[in-house]
């Protein structure tokens, strides 16, 4: 099967809530999906791969009290790391723009003699490559700066991301575009393998995960901590330590001297109580780019006594 990481936007996507979910056991109309949906539907058809899944139809949504919501949440970094591809809708910043469209003309390959004049002259076959400047801010669009969409490509084990540019393929030994040319600098990029060489300092790792996830945005601000919790429990197989909130006890002292550098917004500086449960202690209880304590003491921190009710 394949899996969609995409924006749900501002506008009406299909989902699966209570009430109808015995008449989605038996089928779901085309015209209803969005064109997000139906790209994804025909790439998956092209590669012969069976079955697609797709959070707002494969769980269920409302009606049920949340319960299958929060069953499925904890699964789905397995659903993503067991994908046989991993389907990025980068060029859509919502559920009505397809993916799967024609490229600009000017960024089309064009190919012409190398000699003008000369009959037996080799030929040439160039595009245009997007100015670095425009790849960093361009690119992926709204897809890098979800904080769901951040998650679904950490853990993915492929991604083929669809850009206005170009084709983009990560896997966890590679990282290639179109015109050959290795799109760095991207912040949305290279996610596939953050969780390298986790297993050597899972704490410095674990660090610079949530520096780097701290910067996405989320929706629902209560779900800061479930949009994560997937990689937390990857990171936990090389960690031996209770997780609370975000922090790793063995290593609290250290992570509750996290901070919101001074130049962000005033309004990033606040705790949000009255949108999430998460304690104040805890980086999730705020929203901007953070700076965790190993950064910000350099690790010279020494704890008499800590404890966590």
């Amino acid at each position: 099967y394949a899996a969609l990481s995409h924006c749900w936007g501002d506008v009406h996507i299909p989902r699966t809530v209570m009430d109808d979910f015995r008449n989605r056991l038996s089928g779901i109309d085309w015209d209803e999906l969005t064109q997000v949906f139906k790209d994804a539907v025909t790439l998956a058809r092209m590669f012969d791969v069976p079955y697609l899944w797709i959070d707002s139809l494969c769980i269920i949504q409302e009606g049920d009290g949340g319960n299958d919501w929060h069953t499925e949440a904890r699964k789905m970094g397995s659903y993503y790391s067991n994908a046989y591809f991993t389907i990025s809708s980068a060029s859509a910043p919502d559920g009505s723009y397809p993916f799967l469209t024609d490229r600009d003309p000017k960024l089309l390959p064009a190919t012409f003699k190398l000699f003008e004049h000369d009959p037996d002259s080799p030929t040439v076959c160039t595009r245009l490559i997007p100015r670095r400047e425009e790849k960093r801010s361009d690119l992926f669009g709204r897809i890098s700066t979800r904080a769901w969409c951040w998650q679904e490509n950490v853990l993915s084990t492929r991604v083929l991301h669809f850009v206005p540019t170009e084709l983009v393929w990560e896997c966890k030994s590679e990282l290639l575009s179109e015109c050959d040319y290795r799109p760095d600098n991207i912040y949305a990029m290279g996610l596939i393998n953050a969780l390298e060489g986790v297993e050597l300092d899972p704490m410095t790792k674990w660090h610079s995960l949530i520096q780097a996830y701290s910067q996405r945005s989320i929706t629902k601000e209560s779900d800061r901590l479930t949009a994560v919790g997937a990689v937390a429990e990857k990171v936990s197989a090389y960690i031996s330590s209770e997780y609370h909130a975000g922090l790793w006890r063995s290593d609290l002292p250290r992570q509750l001297l996290w901070e919101l550098p001074s130049q962000q917004s005033p309004e990033y500086l606040r705790p949000w109580p009255f949108e999430n449960n998460h304690p104040s202690w805890s980086w999730a209880s705020v929203e901007g780019r953070l700076r965790l304590g190993s950064e910000t003491f350099g690790g010279s921190v020494k704890a008499n006594n800590a404890r966590v009710d």
